[in-house]
């Protein structure tokens, strides 16, 4: 029997001194008549004097050394949300919520949560459960409220600030307790008490997160890796746990609890390759790993042979990335979740598809929704206008599910589609009674009928006509293999993208009655997907162009040895439903002039400001000059999809626009900067040596704010000096790597730095 969740506990609140939570000790305390006296004193007064004397727990983290901070956490396994109604002003009971929210969620969702009780105020609830790999504690709170509330809980009962793994809770008594799985939540206990029967549980139900054991006995002091911690639960200060699962998630691509069955084996060997270099020998690799419901002869075997095989390697640049962002030298951005709360339509669109493809998804529909309402314009920063154009890329590897982004794609666009036969069927009547006629006065004036949901085999000449016939419409192309489309085609011309993206004119001035080119504003909407090799290596290589910055890009979970799940049906009602929202999207503009409809984008503007100074204070914190690149252009993105689904919403900015809009923004930074981050971060430093290298000689030379600044002090304090004295901050980070080279500062932390003085 494995140990599945260890998390501390403490008597006082007012000393940091915890220790291993047990089931006895849970239960002594839980019907303690102390503790029952200390809530009824606490509800009666309110005085947290009385409060302060209850146990309390740290479900989130365990604390080897027995000092509650948050240097020495290791992750539990497990998160807790606390659902408070402090003031009493909204009205929320426990109770109800109990029997109407979480208890119908524990019927479906039996084994996520192991423990729900009422607060000792009254007023509230925590519920604990189990965090899956790879998940951030903060993102599992979110998504666990919104799927308890679904919707009918106001989310200021949500406490945000409860993330950290040093959160302390205190516990209540007997009574309170509306649920408590005694043992999913101490399966040791029933290894170690006789009293406590065996216990079964299913590995698919748990999360393993194994806490190192100290070296051997007979290791002496010099074979010992510096960079480990003397009881074998850390590296270079970073629980293993926390670097399991970051492996798990961006490299293994391992999003839900354990890896999914037929895969098992080759994502342990993958971790065990990751976590050999930074472990001292192969018992202490084995034991940091999860089983994963694996034997656990074959989970040593596993490890032993990725031991053998790791001595031969470099140190993986992928385990460097994670180990720099873990200590605080890198960003920190997650994947974003796809809200809850989101346009109805969309939520129509991806109910018949598999829930680990609605991310995805909920991105590449873009274009098309964009394209039936291409007669929306709206203002940013001014007079900045915009259309709804989006350019969205999937990344991923052959036969890993993209035909479905195909079948969505067909779906939003049977409305063009129907018409654009239409199109074809009058104009080919058109041709045949012109071919008919042999005098050139009976030939017929071209109807110019579009085509808009185009191939992308066509000729440019062909393209830029049907352009000028759409008058003002946008046309989309799907393209479902970048790799069949070679590498010259105009389609995927970094200029098409630029193009495309900033609504700018294409073609020339026609120079002959014969010819078809002309200027025309470019209207495209791009559905592509690719492999990554052929991304990275054949399309999108360079940073610099300005195409990658204008790319929507995605991905989808890894599904190894998985079968395919069927696409579910829509009800009659629900396909109506869509038809009737298409239609409406496709007449927008109708009867105004140059069929184009202005919206008020002065609340896009707010969300968008409010975003943009989120990622703004996110950048100086880290210092990473690649998000100052790549922001901007991902705001715009943010803006039209805020556009594109307020119209889904009848016009109105909802808070469902809202988060789909926020949603879009968050996803192109997060994947420009998992993709490209590098490449701009050493293209910027290269441009920056090269516009400022006599500016930035200069200041290193005669030190104009060096002596001014405090002895520690920090990049944002650098570049805010630098502004005071009217010289651009711009250069800052090649000052700051300047003055390390030449030892005259240490990096203490992310972005914090230290004087040294020289004797």
């Amino acid at each position: 029997m494995k140990k599945y969740f260890e998390f501390s506990c403490g008597d006082l609140i007012t000393s940091n001194v915890v220790k291993p939570c047990t089931k006895l000790w849970l239960e002594r305390v839980l019907g303690s008549s102390k503790t029952k006296e200390c809530v009824e004193k606490y509800r009666a007064t309110g005085d947290d004097a009385f409060k302060k004397q209850l146990p309390f727990f740290c479900p989130q983290a365990a604390f080897p050394r027995g000092e509650r901070k948050e240097a020495q956490a290791v992750s539990s396994g497990l998160f807790a949300i606390d659902i408070d109604d402090h003031d009493g002003r909204l009205g929320f009971d426990p109770q109800h919520t109990w029997e109407t929210h979480i208890k119908p969620y524990l019927k479906e969702n039996l084994g996520d949560v192991l423990m729900v009780y009422r607060t000792a105020g009254g007023r509230g609830m925590r519920v604990v459960a189990v965090r899956p790999v790879g998940m951030s504690i903060q993102s599992c709170q979110e998504k666990l409220f919104q799927r308890i509330s679904q919707g009918q809980l106001p989310e200021e009962l949500l406490d945000t600030k409860c993330h950290d793994m040093a959160r302390a809770f205190f516990l209540s008594s007997d009574e309170d307790v509306f649920y408590l799985d005694y043992d999913r939540l101490f399966l040791e206990d029933a290894q170690m008490n006789p009293e406590c029967p065996e216990v079964t549980v299913e590995p698919a139900m748990t999360t393993e997160i194994a806490v190192a054991t100290p070296a051997p006995e007979d290791e002496t002091e010099e074979e010992k890796n510096p960079f480990i911690s003397d009881d074998g639960s850390s590296y270079k200060d970073i629980p293993y746990g926390e670097i399991i699962q970051e492996i798990c998630t961006y490299v293994l691509n391992i999003r839900g609890m354990i890896p999914e069955k037929g895969s098992r084996n080759n994502k342990l060997f993958q971790l065990c390759i990751m976590l050999s270099h930074i472990t001292r020998d192969v018992n202490h690799m084995i034991s940091q790993l999860p089983n994963w419901g694996l034997p656990q002869k074959e989970v040593e075997q596993t490890a032993n042979s990725a031991w053998k095989r790791h001595l031969a390697e470099k140190f993986p640049v992928q385990l460097l990335q994670i180990l720099d962002k873990l200590s605080g030298h890198a960003n920190t951005i997650t994947p974003p979740i796809l809200p809850r709360v989101l346009p109805k339509a969309i939520k129509v669109l991806l109910k018949c598809y598999p829930k680990y493809m609605h991310e995805t998804l909920a991105v590449t529909m873009l274009g098309q929704l964009a394209t039936l309402a291409s007669g929306v314009r709206f203002y940013l920063n001014g007079k900045e206008e915009h259309a709804l154009t989006f350019q969205t890329l999937l990344v991923a590897p052959q036969a890993s599910g993209k035909s479905k982004m195909s079948h969505l794609y067909n779906r939003i666009m049977a409305p063009i589609n129907k018409q654009d036969e239409v199109n074809r069927e009058l104009m080919r009547k058109w041709k045949e009674e012109n071919e008919a006629t042999s005098q050139n006065k009976d030939k017929k004036v071209s109807p110019h009928l579009p085509y808009r949901n185009i191939s992308p085999k066509c000729s440019y000449a062909q393209f830029l006509t049907l352009m000028i016939d759409a008058k003002g419409k946008s046309l989309s192309m799907d393209v479902p293999e970048l790799d069949s489309m070679g590498g010259t085609t105009w389609t995927l011309s970094s200029e098409t993208y630029r193009l495309a993206f900033d609504r700018e004119k294409g073609g020339q001035e026609t120079k002959s009655a014969n010819s078809t080119s002309a200027l025309v504003p470019i209207f495209l909407n791009l559905c592509m997907s690719g492999t990554p090799v052929c991304v990275f290596k054949k399309h999108f290589s360079n940073v610099e162009n300005g195409t990658v910055s204008r790319i929507l890009f995605t991905t989808l979970p890894d599904r190894y040895a998985m079968p395919n799940e069927p696409l579910k049906e829509r009800t009659p009602e629900e396909e109506a439903y869509l038809d009737n929202v298409f239609e409406g999207l496709q007449h927008l503009g109708d009867n105004l002039p140059k069929e184009e409809l202005w919206i008020d984008s002065s609340g896009i503007q707010t969300e968008i400001n409010k975003w943009l100074k989120e990622v703004l204070d996110r950048q100086l914190r880290t210092g990473d000059q690649a998000i100052e690149t790549f922001k901007k252009r991902d705001a715009i993105m943010g803006a039209r999809a805020m556009a594109t689904a307020m119209m889904l919403e009848g016009g109105k900015l909802t808070k469902a626009a809202v988060n789909y809009g926020l949603f879009i923004a968050n996803t192109a930074l997060y994947y420009h900067l998992r993709f490209y981050g590098d490449k701009q971060r050493q293209a910027e430093q290269e441009g920056q040596e090269l516009m400022h290298g006599g500016v930035v000689s200069s200041r290193l030379r005669e030190n104009p704010v060096f002596d001014s600044l405090p002895e520690v002090f920090s990049s944002k304090q650098y570049m805010e000096a630098l502004q005071e004295r009217g010289l651009k901050g711009t250069g800052y980070r090649v000052d700051l790597n300047g003055l390390k080279q030449k030892g005259w500062i240490v990096q203490t932390e992310r972005s914090m730095f230290r004087k040294v003085h020289l004797g």
